[in-house]
């Protein structure tokens, strides 16, 4: 979250909804200087917190003068397609907390956290519940823009409309084309996660780990690019079975019925 009192301006970031973009545009302004954009803390009440992506019902209820504002101030959102977004979500917990990043797992490996996190969700699928550090990217988009069925957010975007926010952002901070730290980049690409090509590329490169330091240090940059290529492929090209299983789908359909309104309703700017 950044809020900037100069313009007048709240951004609630939706965890795996291109935030990491719009906060290049808002980060100077930010009245809490970062507390709410790179934190991982304890907070008295709640526990450990991720400080960076809390749902406006915790916000309410803990936060009440960071909520107000964001009450008072144009607010706005990201969101994105929940079937990306839910992959996106798992690649991020490995990540973060898993015992190993996706690249080094077997699709069976992977198909068996997707089968934990769903049932860890089903479990856990009540209203204003806030998902531990370990889940928060699983959180609902819906519990970023409403409390109590009320619509807080003034703006929604869709992040394949990032164009047009950054062009309403530029307007309300009194930036020109071509200002700004993103400057020449009006589009967003959503990150692209990689995985080994196959269990052989997985195996081989797990054995050879110690000697990567080396070989990068006498590989040419343009060869070591040209070996990467041939060594990974894009997480959906190798897996994407995995996410487009017919469980997974009707479970991202059922839990995240409200998003999936969301997304297809949105631009909305008020």
């Amino acid at each position: 979250m950044i809020i900037d009192d100069e313009h007048e301006i709240a951004f609630i970031h939706i965890p795996k909804c291109a935030g990491t973009t719009v906060r290049g545009y808002l980060k100077e302004y930010d009245r809490f200087k970062g507390k709410f954009s790179n934190r991982v803390d304890f907070h008295s009440e709640l526990g450990r917190l991720d400080y960076v992506h809390i749902p406006l019902f915790v916000l309410k209820n803990h936060f009440r003068e960071e909520f107000d504002l964001v009450q008072s101030y144009w607010s706005f959102v990201v969101v994105r397609d929940p079937f990306k977004r839910f992959a996106s979500s798992v690649t991020q917990r490995l990540k973060m907390y898993g015992e190993k990043p996706m690249q080094q797992m077997s699709e069976i490996e992977i198909r068996n956290e997707v089968e934990r996190c769903i049932d860890y969700l089903k479990a856990n699928d009540r209203d204003n519940f806030l998902l531990p550090c370990e889940y928060i990217h699983f959180q609902k988009q819906s519990d970023y823009i409403y409390v109590g069925g009320e619509k807080i957010i003034k703006s929604i975007y869709r992040t394949d409309d990032i164009g047009c926010l950054i062009t309403s952002l530029k307007k309300r901070i009194g930036l020109k084309d071509g200002e700004g730290c993103n400057s020449g980049s009006e589009a967003v690409v959503e990150n692209t996660s990689l995985v080994y090509r196959n269990d052989f590329f997985r195996l081989l490169m797990i054995g050879v780990s110690p000697l990567k330091s080396i070989v990068r240090f006498f590989l040419p940059d343009m060869y070591e690019k040209a070996l990467k290529e041939r060594i990974y492929v894009t997480r959906d090209s190798r897996i994407g079975d995995v996410f487009s299983d017919p469980y997974v789908e009707s479970f991202i359909k059922e839990y995240y019925q409200e998003d999936i309104n969301i997304f297809c309703g949105s631009i909305s700017e008020s």
